[in-house]
């Protein structure tokens, strides 16, 4: 099991853990933290309604596969076969340097109309008091 904070929902514990397994196959030792931040921590998620956002810190940039690879599996996520909340899942995979928005960098964004490479963080400064604050660690550091 990757998932280092369980949940009282079984289907969100199955959601993050598929997430979980999926990037750890592709990053292996290069996933260093998984963090989950707005309406899940604020405890006003709603399933089918809004996102259950994420913050994914990777060593190293992102290539072409690797964006490729982040791609290919949030298909399954989106599908529905994991159930509502898979399909909500909204964020950012940055380096660590890009965890500071004024870093650029090679990162990818998982948004609510599809997926695109990033090249700073777009979670800005207003977002990450709250993650720092807030957020719930489900993976690493």
């Amino acid at each position: 099991m990757l998932l280092s904070e369980t949940f009282p929902d079984p289907s969100l514990n199955l959601t993050l853990e598929v997430f979980l397994r999926d990037l750890y196959a592709l990053f292996g030792a290069r996933l260093l933290s998984a963090m989950l931040y707005g309406s899940l921590v604020h405890g006003d998620l709603a399933p089918g309604y809004g996102d259950l956002d994420f913050v994914v810190v990777i060593d190293g940039g992102l290539d072409t596969a690797d964006r490729d690879g982040l791609a290919h599996i949030r298909v399954p996520l989106r599908s529905g076969i994991y159930g509502d909340l898979a399909a909500m899942l909204e964020g950012a995979f940055l380096t660590r340097e890009m965890l500071c928005p004024d870093v650029p960098g090679s990162g990818f964004w998982w948004g609510t109309t599809g997926e695109r490479p990033i090249d700073h963080n777009h979670l800005g400064w207003f977002n990450l008091p709250d993650l720092r604050e807030n957020g719930i660690v489900i993976f690493g550091e």
